[in-house]
């Protein structure tokens, strides 16, 4: 079992900042995904830990212990990389072992290992087959086996599924998960796809210029993002602009609405933030009630089970509403409306 951390890490591209003083620590048996934009330091901090790329500044630690001078070979870390980089002229069941025996080990443990690893990837049966016979899925559960071959400390993964279609991905990712679980792995995981890591993380980083926004469960990241970045870029997401009152209430003109506001002193200007799937609207007749907002239907999209509705408010602001299809069936456009949202799913960041 193995804690990683990243202490304060600086990595410069000429006059590009990649990392700008990280700090993120992988408790043992964890996985932690990193999930930003092309360019924000993710890839970088992964490369960092793996010892593919030296830090200006900062330390990466494994049980304490700083690796930061340590070559890549020697940091007891398996890597799966995009591309799958199996050994064509290797079968499955030798690029697995190829680990254990660059390490010396004896041919009869590297076959066992080799045979109990294609079983825990699902491939058994296929230890003979080359990588131009396997599947791109197979191919990777291969990258993912050899990678575990020589039981690592920590296991990084950059971007493992991208090259795989839609299905075999969704495959896939829950296969990791599953196969992480069980070995209780430390794992770093790098991806640019949001419903990837909300899905088999433990925790979440959003990066953003080099730093993390914000790390946290993936629930907790969805419905309570502490920046109005990380509220953009996961997910769907409604602003408001309005003035915090006190700690628990916010104004948007002359409606008050609850929520947690505490993290804002009284009179600062913020944004509220709301999912779409956590409004209700139902048609008005009249005024809307002082802790509702009141508005126009602009747009109605049916989407199956759900229905998008899009509502303008009477201050001019778009709220994009997510209701269950029926619930929305009357709400066309031009119909009066007022939104109500719970005090517990709106959350207030700085304007």
């Amino acid at each position: 079992m193995a804690t990683l951390s990243l202490v304060d890490v600086v990595k410069t591209y000429g006059v590009v900042r990649a990392l700008d003083h990280l700090n993120l620590t992988i408790e043992s048996g964890e996985l932690v995904s990193l999930l930003g934009p092309s360019g924000c330091g993710k890839t970088t901090a992964l490369r960092s830990v793996a010892g593919f790329e030296r830090p200006d500044s900062g330390q990466v630690l494994l049980n304490g212990k700083d690796l930061t001078p340590t070559p890549a070979n020697k940091r007891d870390m398996g890597m799966v990389f995009q591309a799958y980089s199996l050994f064509p002229n290797m079968t499955a069941a030798q690029n697995i072992a190829f680990g254990l025996k660059l390490r010396k080990r004896p041919g009869s443990e590297t076959r066992k290992r080799a045979d109990e690893l294609l079983t825990l990837v699902g491939l058994q049966g296929r230890a003979d087959r080359y990588p131009h016979q396997l599947s791109g899925g197979q191919q990777q559960r291969v990258a993912l086996a050899r990678a575990l071959a020589f039981e690592p400390s920590v296991l990084l993964l950059d971007e493992p599924l991208s090259a795989l279609d839609a299905q075999v991905r969704v495959q896939l990712r829950d296969e990791i998960r599953r196969l992480q679980k069980e070995v209780g792995i430390t794992t770093l995981f790098v991806t640019h796809d949001q419903e990837e890591a909300l899905s088999i993380s433990d925790r979440v980083g959003v990066m953003n210029n080099g730093q993390l926004e914000q790390l946290a469960s993936p629930a907790q990241l969805y419905r309570h993002p502490t920046t109005e970045f990380v509220a953009g870029f996961v997910g769907t997401i409604n602003r408001l602009p309005v003035s915090v009152r006190d700690a628990t209430t916010v104004a948007y003109g002359d409606v008050v609405l609850g929520c947690n506001a505490s993290a804002l002193p009284a009179g600062a200007a913020g944004l509220l933030l709301m999912r779409p799937e956590v409004l209700s609207v139902r048609a008005l007749e009249g005024s809307a009630p002082h802790t509702s907002l009141g508005g126009t239907v602009r747009a109605h999209s049916f989407l199956g089970p759900v229905a998008r509705v899009e509502v303008i408010t009477t201050s001019g602001d778009l709220l994009i509403c997510d209701l269950p299809s029926r619930d929305a069936d009357a709400l066309v456009p031009g119909t009066s409306v007022s939104v109500h949202v719970a005090a517990t799913d709106a959350t207030v960041v700085a304007r």
